[in-house]
């Protein structure tokens, strides 16, 4: 039997409260399969009991940390006895089982999802120079918060190639984010591209992110998850994915990551796996309604907004969307 696995990493104690957040998101809706948790990170971190089962802390004092940090998802993991992997990161929430992914790219090496850009087009700045220093005619723009890989010698050639890459990250003119980091989606992109990977579509059905959608109802409780955007929402990049989907895994980012609903729907993790069926259904009668209220006021406003003033629409800028008047 082909073994499976989701890795995270998470270094400090933030990220640790992330992963914990995920990794109890995963035992609610994969419990019942043969799907391993894998946290990696710096330090113990304390899980529940009960989860210990099929979620596995694995500490490794060599993870990349300062503006390497980002580069951990393209680390080899031969080490760990699996077949197939996904790579997500720390902050997202599983609300279903997974098995279908794996299913579904059983017979893939490496999935990368991404869109095609050439030389006019960007990807945080200008293409065009890291085009050239790379030798490459085009490139995907791809989003790193999920990967998924078999643990077999093409892949440890792709992890072989990043590590170089990652070594001349500046002099290859790769652009740096957030606070001076390198990026991993740069690197895997620009390897992908030079090995003629095959790049896949964006497929919210199996992850949604909250910088797309302006838009979302969760509930993690019920196993309930809606992203979704109105037609004066519309920003060109949502022309890649659905207007409503219903993911198995939602990627907050570091806007939505500290919204009201992330921390309430997080809040109880704990104590509900803890609990009896009796108080389960007691939790789950105080978050759903407290869930219901604050996203039917939340966009309640938002429409009152929009039909008081005709010229007022939603963009996303700066990974995060804002109510706007032309």
């Amino acid at each position: 039997m082909l073994k499976y696995g989701v890795v995270t990493y998470a270094i400090g104690t933030k990220y640790h409260q992330y992963a914990i957040n995920l990794a109890c998101s995963f035992h609610l809706t994969n419990s019942k399969n043969d799907i391993k948790f894998y946290i990696i990170s710096d330090s113990p971190i304390k899980l529940n009991p009960l989860i210990t089962n099929n979620v596995i802390n694995i500490v490794d004092n060599e993870l990349l940390k300062d503006d390497n940090i980002l580069l951990n998802k393209l680390k080899n993991i031969h080490h760990i006895d699996l077949d197939q992997y996904i790579v997500i990161d720390s902050d997202c929430l599983i609300f279903s089982d997974l098995s279908p992914i794996f299913y579904k790219y059983r017979n893939e090496d490496i999935v990368m999802w991404g869109n095609e850009l050439g030389e006019g087009d960007y990807w945080l700045g200008e293409i065009k120079p890291l085009l050239k220093a790379n030798n490459i005619s085009k490139l995907h723009s791809i989003n790193g918060s999920l990967y998924i890989f078999k643990n077999n010698d093409s892949n440890d050639y792709f992890f072989h190639k990043c590590n170089l890459m990652s070594e001349k990250y500046d002099e290859l003119k790769i652009p740096r984010i957030h606070n001076n980091l390198k990026n991993d989606e740069y690197i895997a992109s620009i390897i992908g591209q030079q090995n003629n990977y095959l790049f896949f579509d964006f497929d919210d059905n199996v992850k949604a992110e909250t910088t797309v959608y302006s838009r979302r109802k969760i509930n993690l409780y019920t196993s309930y998850a809606k992203l979704y955007f109105t037609n004066k929402e519309i920003h060109k990049s949502s022309l890649l994915h659905h207007k409503i989907t219903h993911p198995l895994i939602v990627c907050f980012d570091r806007y939505s990551i500290n919204s009201f609903d992330y921390k309430i729907n997080t809040l109880l993790l704990n104590t509900f796996i803890n609990s009896s069926r009796i108080f389960k259904i007691l939790i789950i009668c105080i978050i759903s309604p407290t869930l219901f209220f604050y996203y039917f006021f939340k966009y309640a406003k938002w429409d009152l907004n929009n039909n008081t003033n005709k010229n007022l629409f939603a963009v996303r800028y700066n990974n995060h969307w804002h109510l706007l008047s032309a």
